[in-house]
């Protein structure tokens, strides 16, 4: 991806560059953006063919103009060139194509058009950069090296919920039913190792996708994921219980370690499944990893978090997490919805006045021993507490879930001018930002069952993350530069400067856009519209 200050959406150099006036002018940045990427098509014809084209008026503004041009085909970069000059908008497009073809006439084939996708940079005076990505002969805004997305409504969620449960569905493995935790676009490479908690979030993600639309494909699935789980849980021992961490599907070897937070979100997959089916095996397997969680927790509420094998001895972590710790709890609080076990209530009730106490004292913006106060660790904090507060009904709980929320809220960027940033948090990764989504949802739905005031505010702020997590997902208008397009197209990109999809992010993603439209409905609408260039020149004239 690009560097996040790489470009600032709306066209303001098609005034800031020029020092004349552009009054009549009647094109939009729109029109602009197509007026270019044309140009930028016959200029390169005219440098292979030896014909210089005629530019068009509203190309023809002065400046100092800085252009970079990108040709791509089938994911690799099979031309490109620059130009700055002090003259009209059109020769600096005409340069910056002369140099791309003439370097490279060819372009390695007979047709080097053919097949090619443009990207292209403009830059003027001021220094602020817009792009423009080419797809099916259109010029799109792009932002960063993802295509613009100013408009969100309930039928653009349903398309990219789609789009995610496909790439979900691909990207399990053929014969263990498992998944994997990343993948890297950039080199069409991904890891082979199998994990249980990314195994049983993808299963959760899916049953979430099935609550709506109704897929015979996943249906016919269910059984073989779940049997992966199965596979993975320990039968007996000091373990039993704990879901061994992954697997290598080349040896069958399964890792020797076991983590807090494999088993909780493996026990919020189960108990979906127990609830849609009321088969026996998924709550005795939920119960099992139950008993183990309740071993992990000390009197104090304390969790330790992992215990993994090393050199013949079983080896503990016991530093403070939130995560860990909000991921237990979460976990044997909503078992004990299903079991009435005394056990795990009151084990929740420890773990949960550690979380609070100690956010509490971090302001109820939450760090740990493992990172420093964030949006992820509140997060946790906040969606922990309100499972326990659905079994306790102490209020204590619930006005801690909306102080840590009323945290995460701050830390959201709101400028709909910079569309590269607005509605994303403090974490720049696309899986951070999915997950703290998915559990805003979560607040609102109890805001609005206790009837507070704030509702809409939390509200304001899913609509905003949904529309970023909608412009990070790997699409067919902005795979031009990835080597397999097919593979990638449904992935949550992970962030601007890193080609990577994490099926978390796709998981956590998909939960929260399906709340989305079960939350607001036909409602689910944001808009960050561009500024006409009537208002546009208004706004930098004054």
């Amino acid at each position: 991806m690009f560097p996040s200050n790489f470009f600032k959406i709306g066209f303001i150099i098609a005034f800031l560059m020029t020092g004349q006036s552009v009054s009549g002018w009647a094109h939009t940045p729109s029109s602009f953006r197509q007026a270019v990427l044309r140009y930028a098509h016959r200029s390169a014809e005219g440098v292979l063919s030896g014909k210089t084209p005629k530019a068009p008026k509203i190309l023809g503004l002065k400046g100092k103009w800085t252009v970079e041009l990108k040709v791509f085909r089938a994911g690799k970069l099979a031309a490109e060139g620059g130009a700055s000059v002090s003259d009209t908008l059109a020769k600096a497009i005409g340069d910056a194509t002369a140099q791309a073809f003439d370097e490279k006439p060819d372009a390695g084939i007979p047709e080097p058009l053919k097949g090619t996708r443009f990207f292209i940079t403009l830059s003027g005076a001021a220094g602020v950069r817009s792009g423009i990505i080419e797809y099916k002969g259109k010029a799109l805004e792009a932002v960063g090296d993802v295509a613009a997305a100013r408009v969100l409504t309930p039928g653009v969620i349903k398309k990219t919920i789609a789009l995610q449960k496909n790439y979900l569905l691909a990207v399990m493995h053929p014969e263990y039913h498992g998944f994997y935790k990343k993948y890297d676009a950039r080199t069409d490479r991904a890891e082979k190792r199998l994990r249980t908690i990314y195994t049983a979030s993808s299963l959760f993600t899916l049953l979430k996708i099935q609550d709506y639309d109704r897929d015979r494909k996943v249906l016919k699935l269910i059984n073989p994921i779940t049997d992966f789980l199965s596979f993975m849980q320990v039968k007996e021992g000091e373990n039993e219980g704990a879901f061994h961490y992954s697997l290598d599907p080349d040896t069958g070897a399964k890792e020797q370690k076991f983590v807090v937070g494999t088993a909780s979100k493996t026990i919020f997959t189960l108990l979906e499944l127990y609830k849609r089916t009321g088969e026996g095996r998924y709550f005795d397997s939920a119960v099992g990893a139950g008993k183990w969680l309740l071993k992990r927790v000390d009197e104090e509420g304390r969790v330790s978090p992992i215990v993994k094998l090393k050199e013949g001895k079983w080896v503990e972590n016991r530093k403070f997490s939130f995560l860990y710790s909000g991921q237990v709890l979460s976990a044997i609080s909503r078992l004990y919805g299903v079991t009435h076990n005394a056990a795990l209530k009151e084990t929740a009730g420890r773990v949960a006045a550690r979380i609070r106490a100690q956010a509490e004292k971090d302001g109820f913006f939450a760090g740990d021993d493992f990172r420093p106060p964030n949006t992820i660790s509140t997060s946790w904090a906040a969606l922990s507490m309100l499972d326990y507060w659905y079994i306790s009904q102490d209020p204590v709980y619930a006005d801690a879930v909306f102080k840590c929320a009323d945290q995460i809220l701050l830390q959201q960027k709101k400028d709909p001018a910079d569309l590269l940033t607005y509605g994303r948090f403090d974490t720049f990764y696309s899986s951070g930002n999915g997950w703290i989504n998915e559990v805003m949802v979560e607040v609102y739905k109890l805001c609005s069952a206790q009837g507070r005031g704030s509702c809409g505010d939390y509200l304001d702020s899913i609509l905003r993350t949904t529309r970023w997590l909608v412009q990070n997902v790997y699409t067919d208008a902005n795979t031009f530069h990835l080597p397999n397009p097919e593979k990638a197209r449904g992935g949550a990109i992970r962030n601007d400067l890193e080609e990577n999809v994490r099926t978390d992010a796709v998981c956590h993603g998909v939960n929260s856009l399906v709340g989305v439209l079960q939350i607001a409905g036909r409602s689910a609408k944001l808009s960050a519209p561009e500024l006409s260039w009537e208002d546009y020149r208004y706004q930098i004239l004054g």
